[in-house]
Order: structure tokens, then sequence, then C-alpha cells
């Protein structure tokens, strides 16, 4: 079963509803990625629960602005990651933290939103 948090940045106030990181539910996987287009963190279906091929990458598609780049975020290490610098750090192949995509302050997990599957 998959968790949803209210992730809230310490700086700017930015907040965002998603798992932090990679999930999983019944039938799907999911990572929180900052979407290079709107510059907003979502939840992006990565694979079926119960395989281990991933959905084609064409599939893959922000739910708010349809962009199809994306940049991986919600991990504890490594170094800073927003929106500014994902771009860069997609040449290097650095993974992200819990960052603010806005303003690059920590955000910080707050209560559980919902449960899915």
């Amino acid at each position: 079963m998959g968790t949803i948090f209210e992730f809230i940045c310490t700086g700017c106030g930015y907040s965002a509803e998603v798992s932090g990181g990679a999930d999983v539910g019944w039938k799907v996987r999911t990572q929180t990625m900052i979407c290079l287009g709107c510059c907003e963190l979502v939840d992006v279906a990565t694979g079926p629960s119960l395989s281990l091929q991933p959905p084609a990458e064409k599939r893959r598609r922000c739910p708010r602005c349809r962009s199809r780049r994306f940049e991986p975020w919600g991990r504890a290490d490594g170094p800073e990651m927003n929106c500014l610098s994902a771009q860069s750090a997609l040449e290097v192949g650095a993974e992200g933290r819990f960052d603010c995509p806005k303003c690059g302050e920590m955000m910080r997990a707050g209560n559980i939103v919902a449960l899915w599957d």
C-alpha cells in the first residue's frame, strides 16, 4: 500500500502531496519526481507492481503540464536539487534530496494525506 504525505518547504512555504520517493501500491509503482516542465513535485508511474518492466518512457507524463521531462526526487542522499539545478544534474547523474523545487530549501514531511492501493 502506498502513502501520500504533505511536504512543506521551510523556506518559501511551497507544499506538495506526494509519496516522497519510490512507492508501490497493488497495481503500480511510483516515484516522486520534479517535473522539469512546470517545476512541480509529482508522483509518476514507473511500472506495474508485479512486473520488473517499467512502462514505456513515452507514456510517462506530468499530470499537471503533460511534460515528459523529469528528475527523481526524494532521496535522502546526494547534492541539493531544485528545478533550477535539476537540468544540469541530469548530465552528471546526481540524485536529489528533500529539497524544494522552487527555492532549494529543505522540505519536511508532514501528515499522511492518503493511503493508496
